[in-house]
């Protein structure tokens, strides 16, 4: 099932990020494996989200057994397989 999370104002999208994998996954966001960091740049990622309007952003990548994709401050969250 994918979720989406449209933009949200003030929230760091490194922050939307780890909350919508943790609701996908019904779990706690300071539970999460591995961190987000060891994943990919929060700061980058956070820059790339803040794009002028007129610029599209589209980055995809995994993070805590789930298909992550922002696209234009869109946060959109699939779970995959479970790692064994």
């Amino acid at each position: 099932m994918n979720k989406h999370h449209p933009p949200r104002g003030a929230q760091p999208t490194s922050l939307r990020i780890v909350e919508a994998v943790a609701d996908a996954l019904d779990s706690d966001p300071s539970t999460l494996k591995p961190p987000l960091a060891t994943v990919v740049d929060p700061d980058a990622l956070d820059s790339l989200a803040d794009s002028p309007p007129e610029c599209s952003v589209e980055v995809t990548f995994t993070y805590a057994n789930c298909l992550i994709s922002l696209t234009d401050g869109t946060v959109e969250v699939q779970p995959t397989e479970a790692a064994d």
